[in-house]
């Protein structure tokens, strides 16, 4: 039967590391004992184990809130670009609206003469289209242009262009005034964990609630 013994640093250390892998598949204190008694040269009790599984818990916690603080600093920073982008968007959305109207006008400048119709070229095409129909080939009839009546033409473009004035675009107020609700949820929780509050309190010095009544003017 093993002894009890004393724990060196590094041995206590592969325990947590054991113990920390069982205990979050919800073994029981005592059955963790046994396991670690089976594998090691000394035998630990399950009272034991209950304080290692409180410092487990502990770094647990250490590590987590480590997490959580490094978390809430990156949203915070985040959120502070975030709001720096709608500031920037609503001053945009004040300047003045610019619209063009564009308009053209098309004229014909200079006419070219029909081209001259070359019937050299419509006798070979018939020539050719009756040799293919003794030859039992469907008839193919060509696309002739007989005339050339195309002309360059100009483009005049005028341009109008006219500013509107606005004002701010309001949602953007409304996605700033978000930000900051939530910048100021984290810092919140933040005191809150530190244990600090920013609460006020007013203390009022007079006359008591019932000497108020001369306080009221008299008609």
């Amino acid at each position: 039967m093993k002894k009890l013994g004393t724990r060196t640093l590094l041995e206590r250390e592969e325990d947590l590391v054991l113990t920390a892998r069982l205990y979050a598949r919800s073994w029981t204190y005592k059955e963790i004992a046994n396991i670690i008694t089976e594998k090691r040269a000394y035998s630990i009790s399950f009272v034991t184990v209950g304080k290692d599984v409180k410092e487990i818990q502990k770094r647990w916690q250490e590590r987590q809130q480590s997490y959580i603080d490094s978390h809430v600093a990156a949203t915070l920073v985040k959120l502070e670009a975030m709001e720096r982008e709608a500031w920037d968007a609503y001053e945009r959305s004040k300047r003045p609206k610019k619209s063009v109207i564009e308009k053209r006008a098309a004229s014909i400048t200079k006419s070219r003469p029909a081209a001259a119709l070359d019937t050299s070229e419509i006798d070979d095409l018939f020539s050719l289209e009756t040799a293919k129909m003794e030859a039992n080939k469907p008839l193919e009839i060509p696309d002739v242009e007989l005339t050339d009546l195309s002309g360059s033409s100009s483009y005049e473009v005028t341009q109008q262009v006219s500013a509107e004035q606005r004002d701010g675009c309001p949602k953007w107020f409304k996605i700033i005034l978000d930000i900051q609700d939530k910048r100021l949820d984290l810092i919140q929780y933040v005191e809150a964990k530190a244990g600090v509050s920013n609460s006020v309190t007013i203390k009022v010095t007079g006359p008591a609630p019932a000497d108020m009544a001369a306080f009221i003017p008299k008609d």
